[in-house]
């Protein structure tokens, strides 16, 4: 970078533009820390019952590591951290980081539960178009004197058949759905 400074006036004018301009060049200057310094990741993970569920944290797919686990050495620059899938948790987003190398950064990242129904009972369920929906059943409910029992093996179909297809898990309950643009129509899973 290249500054132009003027030396027109008096020793006191010269001393003051001097000043002011050394603090542009600083606050100008190209970042120092190069991509050839490394830089760390710090992640901590909540709710502390998400991290006893089995929550981890990765970086760019690699090994998972645990809450307020740190790695270092990394390569400056732009990562992809992802969260480890959980039954009864929606895991966050995968998020990009950019780290700087000689600094650590630190980030939280937050599971929440996932609603859970007795599957003779799910309320309606709505999601715009492109925003995922996702909830538990289950089979056991003393409540219920046909309860089939905890454990019972259970499938789903969706009439009339969605755009956006449900997904369902069925050893874990777990009901995934993202509906298309064009998913106007409610439908019925059962």
């Amino acid at each position: 970078m290249h500054y132009l400074m003027s030396w027109s006036g008096s020793a006191a004018r010269r001393s003051a533009c001097g000043n002011i301009c050394a603090l542009v060049a600083i606050l100008y200057a190209p970042a120092v820390y190069s991509a050839t310094i490394p830089g760390a990741v710090s992640v901590s993970i909540q709710p502390p019952e998400a991290i006893a569920a089995g929550a981890h944290w990765s970086i760019d797919g690699g090994a998972p590591q645990v809450s307020a686990a740190s790695l270092s050495n990394l390569d400056a620059g732009t990562h992809t951290l992802q969260f480890t899938d959980l039954a009864a948790w929606a895991e966050p987003d995968s998020v990009e980081v950019l780290l700087i190398g000689g600094k650590l950064s630190t980030l939280t990242a937050r599971y929440r539960p996932l609603p859970k129904f007795y599957f003779r009972s799910v309320p309606d369920q709505r999601a715009r178009a492109g925003t995922m929906l996702e909830f538990l059943i289950h089979t056991d409910d003393p409540t219920d004197p046909q309860n089939p029992g905890l454990g019972t093996t259970l499938q789903m179909t969706a009439t009339p058949p969605p755009a956006g297809p449900p997904v369902f898990n069925s050893a874990s309950g777990r009901i995934t759905y993202t509906p298309a643009l064009n998913d106007r129509l409610p439908f019925t899973c059962g």
